[in-house]
């Protein structure tokens, strides 16, 4: 009894624990908001003036993770002020953080954009929670459902055997979304078009004229009897798997970093197509083609590509890369250069050039049997093991190649050259002019060869 009363008057006293005491506390939660610029969220991240200036602007990148961590990582960044992910066509997801105030979005196939908005909202903490315990974070809502987007500005000129050029209303096409549309003969003339999508669009015997069409997307797209004249630039464009059957590609400013993988370009033509770097053309149908005046640089890549029957004149291609799988069955050349390319494994038997420069290219097992090459230059080639069987070569030079194990039985080699080239266990036996042809400081035994022939 006596312990009984004592405990009461510990809690009328008002001794008991201070957790018995705790009043609410006022607390002000942190909530983020998150909008499409604009009122639109499909697309990139741009800073500036809609329609009159798109930047990119500050961001730091992070690879490989889901929207809802891109989410959360720029919710708890002080310095993120919206977000961009984007799941790309090769099955990789980037996150954007963005710095810089973003006004609106541009068209990007797979991308996602959106603001963060940061209010603090009152209330009270729930009785018996210390003071000192932080709420746990809010989970940050789901992107709210954009309103439909409004007509594209040229949306009236977008029709097939249509005119479209730039005007007041209708400024440009840049990141415009014209995926599988029906622009069959349309002419595209003077307009802007940088970034457009393209894919599966039907544009057979489409013009494009004077167009900038840099990072343009054809993927897919119907392109057959396409015309792109320039002045035009196609730097980062991307014709993956589009049919360029007859298609004629002239007078470009350039195609580097373009892609062709897999086009197909049958009877095509390239002329006058400027200085490329990086162009891909691997797996490309080019046969029957018409290439004249074309250069090609910084690892373009011709890997598996057909050229069965094309014409190539004035063809430069310093440093590409070329397979075994390459085909050049009967095409005809006149002034190509192959200059640093790699083609081991190559078979261009049979064909006939009239000045050709293989100078420091990689040859290894290249099959050159039957060719007929005048005037033709193999200075610093690697041709180890290389067939040049029953080859007409006159006035060819290999001075400094590497001919190990080359085969030269019944070549004409008459008036060549093979000063200081490594000749080791190569064969000439019964080849045409060897009396014509200079052996000087040679490395190596080869087969073939008359003692001292003359000079």
């Amino acid at each position: 009894m006596v312990n009984f009363v004592m405990q009461a008057l510990v809690v009328l006293l008002g001794l008991a624990p201070a957790r018995a005491q705790l009043s609410p506390q006022t607390a002000r939660q942190r909530i983020i908001d998150w909008i499409g610029p604009a009122g639109k969220y499909m697309g990139g991240c741009r800073t500036g003036t809609p329609g009159i200036s798109a930047h990119v602007g500050r961001f730091d990148e992070v690879w490989a993770i889901p929207e809802s961590e891109c989410r959360k990582r720029c919710g708890g960044s002080p310095t993120c002020v919206a977000y961009e992910w984007v799941k790309l066509p090769q099955g990789y997801s980037r996150c954007e953080m963005h710095k810089d105030e973003v006004t609106h979005v541009v068209p990007v196939d797979g991308s996602f954009c959106f603001t963060k908005r940061v209010r603090h909202s009152g209330g009270v903490a729930q009785s018996g929670r210390p003071n000192w315990a932080m709420s746990p974070p809010a989970r940050l809502p789901e992107p709210p459902a954009p309103p439909p987007p409004p007509p594209h500005p040229c949306a009236s000129m977008l029709q097939p055997n249509k005119i479209v050029a730039a005007t007041p209303e209708c400024a440009d096409l840049m990141g415009a979304d014209l995926r599988g549309m029906n622009l069959a003969g349309t002419t595209f003339d003077t307009i802007d078009m940088t970034g457009a999508q393209l894919n599966t669009a039907n544009l057979a015997g489409a013009t494009f004229r004077m167009a900038a069409l840099d990072q343009a997307n054809f993927t897919g797209a119907q392109l057959e009897g396409a015309k792109f004249a320039g002045p035009l630039s196609l730097s980062g464009a991307e014709f993956t798997e589009a049919t360029m059957k007859q298609s004629k590609l002239t007078d470009l400013l350039g195609m580097t970093n373009a892609k062709f993988i897999a086009a197909n370009m049958d009877k095509a033509v390239l002329r006058e197509t400027g200085e490329s770097m990086g162009a891909i053309f691997d797996a490309a149908i080019l046969s029957g083609a018409s290439i004249t005046a074309t250069i090609f640089m910084g690892g373009s890549s011709f890997q598996g590509t057909n050229f069965t029957n094309a014409v190539m004149e004035i063809f430069e291609c310093d440093g590409c890369v070329f397979s075994a799988a390459t085909e050049f069955g009967g095409i005809s050349g006149r002034e190509l250069d192959f200059a640093n390319c790699q083609m081991d494994g190559v078979d261009l038997s049979g064909l006939k050039f009239n000045i050709a420069s293989f100078e420091a290219a990689s040859l290894v097992d290249a099959n050159f049997a039957g060719t007929r090459f005048l005037h033709s230059s193999f200075y610093g080639a690697k041709l180890t093991r290389a067939n040049f069987a029953a080859a007409e070569l006159p006035l060819t030079e290999f001075n400094l190649a590497d001919v190990t194990q080359a085969s030269f039985v019944g070549a004409t080699l008459t008036e060549s050259s093979f000063v200081e080239a490594t000749i080791d266990k190569a064969d000439f036996t019964g080849a045409i002019g060897l009396e014509t042809v200079e052996f000087v400081g040679n490395t190596g035994k080869a087969k073939g060869i008359p003692p001292s022939p003359p000079i």
